[in-house]
């Protein structure tokens, strides 16, 4: 007899442990979301950054993406390197990039003089393809009582999703020949031939 007793208090233990378990053994979930903004940097760099990396990090920075270029020969008919722009974008929508090219410019004793240039652009990084181009005119100074328009060009727009970068190598090139003929005035400590090139992103 105290033998069936223990077996029955074995099974009933047994059973007891196995219920127990049963109770506990449901399946819950931790659910994980997450939300991520666009990002959006671009603008010129003394750099050739050959990676995306390197453009956020070179233009993350308040006030980065402009720079100045000192030292443009005007008499020179070669083309002169005058930096990189740089791109860098996440969002959601393509970018399209432009950019507006003004000419050089110089007030002195009440005359303005300008100097027109040919920018031009190539792919230098990147997984995005612009396709090589010139925007703006490489035709003689020129004296004018009226600031001329500035020459706006499409440079790219982007493709795909996710992460999209490049790094344009740019040049500018002068009618050295031209501005040797037209004779430019000289320049000052204070005073120089100044232009600007406009770098826009728009959604297409």
């Amino acid at each position: 007899m105290k033998k069936i007793l223990i077996i029955i208090i074995v099974i009933l233990t047994a059973f007891s442990l196995s219920a127990k378990k049963e109770e506990g053994g449901t399946e819950t979930t931790l659910t994980l979301t997450a939300s991520q903004s666009g990002k959006l940097y671009h603008g010129f760099t003394n750099a050739d950054n050959s990676s995306a990396e390197a453009i956020r990090a070179d233009l993350s920075g308040a006030g980065s993406g402009s720079i100045s270029i000192s030292g443009l020969d005007l008499e020179s008919n070669d083309p002169q390197e005058v930096g990189f722009y740089n791109l860098y974008t996440t969002g959601g929508d393509q970018a399209t990039i432009t950019f507006s090219v003004s000419p050089l410019h110089m007030e002195i004793d009440d005359t303005d003089y300008y100097v027109p240039y040919v920018l031009s652009f190539e792919t230098s990084e990147g997984n995005q393809a612009a396709v090589d181009g010139d925007i703006g005119t490489d035709a003689p100074a020129f004296v004018s009582t009226s600031a001329p328009s500035a020459v706006t060009g499409s440079v790219l727009t982007t493709s795909g999703t996710g992460l999209r970068w490049l790094t344009l190598a740019l040049t500018a090139t002068v009618d050295g020949t031209g501005n040797v003929s037209f004779g430019l005035p000289q320049t000052t400590e204070d005073n120089y031939y100044v232009g600007t090139v406009v770098a826009g992103v728009a959604a297409p």
